[in-house]
């Protein structure tokens, strides 16, 4: 049995992937749980997401990316909207002639200085034109391909994957590539569990106007139901994947206390709606304090929460980031003694902060830890989109998993058993392939510190207990009697794929 031992007190599941599990009955016997959790990624795609709050901020987060191509970048997008809208009703790989709108929002950005781009621009859609067929993902190789650079076609793989044309494409996606990413290591597919996060992006502060979406001015209220509707059709999405992969979808529902009933929302979509936690995400424009009815809810039924923490990603304006910040959750944390929450830090600050002399660094990762340090068990972070220390960038790689492993050592507090793994998938393909994530961190930890990140610290987050499911915390246990309701009313996938751990649950 391998396992961590410290000082600290680790979960009653912390050494339950090491153990030989008896299952009833033969057909269900397997010797060893090897489970590999993606604590932080994303299925949805462009078409439940996409709203025009969605739009401003991909402008704000795309614009440095494309540097001296950032005049491309409104085109792109209104190419972008103009396919979504279009498609909604319909296949959003073959939108109604997509070379047309593509010319006629390109019209719209005349500048001498993109003309030989333009040109190239304008002669792969004449291709495309040519063959009377139109593939999304071959249109956008070829039209970011056509100056060489890097980021242009991670920008381009990242915006394949979101034209998908539903969210069933998008975890099948994910899957495969977790277990290419894994291939060498042996791990069994129905071992492979992801955490995928929901995404609420509303352009305005639709409960100012009251509680109720009739009480929207007519002027906005065409925006407002649009953009509830959106939000919808990706709860609906992300429900569907729980049904085709029993087990191993355990999905966070985003809330946003600008909508109209947001809490209610919440708590119907965790008590029947399959969802196991909350998702929030502050800089998008609201208050940690904004959703402390919610965050007490969670305190007192034992969800976790999963919070966006760094000074990038996804913000309505210029400085919101500062509302993520570590400072203004231990503020509500203390005020109303929330003293039971499991609370993860997505992206731990950043993975800037983990390099020496990083910009603000104690009012970030300092801070993770100094939380983790008064709260031990309760306070999480996870290394999702953390690319520097695969040399990315100019600094040294060293430097990352320097820190990284300082963390992972028992010796160094309790930071040990609150460090979880996720990649932000598909998000970070504006960086790096999700098979290429998972191997790059097994070859810089060792197999014990991988293990520990991977399945002993997301399933002590989760409450998931995998040897005996039904003594998992409330959130887990609903989900299983979610399943199991699903099931029994014949709503599984015809060609569902349940988790391993699953078969250990009453009834299953």
């Amino acid at each position: 049995m391998s396992c961590f031992r410290n000082t600290c007190t680790l979960s009653m599941w912390s050494i339950a992937f090491f153990d030989v599990v008896q299952c009833p009955g033969p057909e269900h016997k397997f010797q060893e749980l090897r489970m590999r959790i993606n604590a932080h990624c994303h299925v949805f795609n462009l078409q439940s997401v996409f709203t025009p709050g969605t739009k401003k901020i991909l402008e704000n987060r795309l614009r440095a990316l494309l540097k001296d191509f950032a005049i491309l970048l409104q085109p792109v997008l209104d190419f972008v909207e103009v396919i979504i809208v279009n498609s909604r009703a319909a296949t959003l790989s073959t939108p109604d002639d997509p070379a047309r709108l593509f010319s006629e929002t390109l019209d719209r950005y005349r500048r001498p200085e993109v003309d030989e781009l333009r040109t190239a621009l304008q002669e792969t859609i004449a291709r495309l034109d040519h063959r009377r067929r139109f593939s999304i993902a071959g249109f956008l190789e070829d039209l970011f391909s056509a100056p060489a650079s890097v980021t242009l076609l991670d920008i381009a793989g990242f915006i394949s994957v979101g034209f998908s044309p539903n969210m069933d494409e998008v975890t099948d996606n994910l899957f495969h590539a977790m277990a290419k990413g894994l291939e060498s290591a042996g791990i069994h597919d129905d071992e492979l569990i992801i955490v995928p996060l929901m995404m609420d992006i509303l352009s305005g502060n639709w409960s100012d106007y009251g509680g109720e979406v009739e009480d929207i001015p007519d002027d906005r209220r065409d925006t407002a139901e649009k953009e509830l509707a959106v939000f919808e059709t990706q709860r609906q999405g992300t429900t569907r994947q729980c049904l085709r992969y029993p087990g191993r979808v355990l999905p966070f529902y985003a809330v946003n206390p600008w909508r109209p009933g947001w809490f209610t929302d919440f708590v119907k979509a965790i008590e029947h709606g399959g969802f196991v936690g909350l998702k929030a995400y502050p800089s998008l424009g609201y208050l940690v304090g904004d959703i402390a009815e919610a965050l007490d809810y969670c305190n007192t039924h034992g969800i976790p929460v999963m919070t966006h923490c760094n000074d990038g990603g996804f913000k309505n304006d210029a400085g919101y980031e500062k509302l993520c910040m570590p400072c203004e959750w231990e503020r509500v944390l203390d005020a109303h003694k929330l003293d039971n929450l499991r609370l993860c830090f997505g992206h731990c600050g950043g993975d800037n902060k983990f390099l020496p002399r990083a910009k603000d660094r104690s009012k970030w990762l300092s801070e993770i830890k100094n939380m983790m340090s008064k709260r031990p068990g309760k306070i999480y972070a996870d290394v999702s989109y953390h690319t520097v220390g695969m040399g990315l960038n100019w600094f040294d790689k060293s430097d990352y998993f320097h820190m990284l492993e300082s963390m992972l050592t028992p010796l160094d507090g309790c930071y040990s058993t609150q460090i979880l793994f996720g990649t932000d998938y598909f998000l970070s393909m504006l960086n790096l392939r999700e098979d290429e994530y998972w191997p790059y961190f097994a070859d810089h930890l060792s197999p014990a510190q991988f293990d520990q990140i991977t399945s002993t610290n997301p399933a002590a987050f989760l409450g998931l207990d995998p040897q005996h499911p039904d003594n998992s915390t409330e959130n887990i246990t609903q989900h299983i009697d979610w399943l199991r309701r699903k099931r029994d009313e014949g709503l599984w996938a015809t060609d569902a794929k349940p988790a391993n751990w699953l078969r250990n649950a009453k009834g299953f």
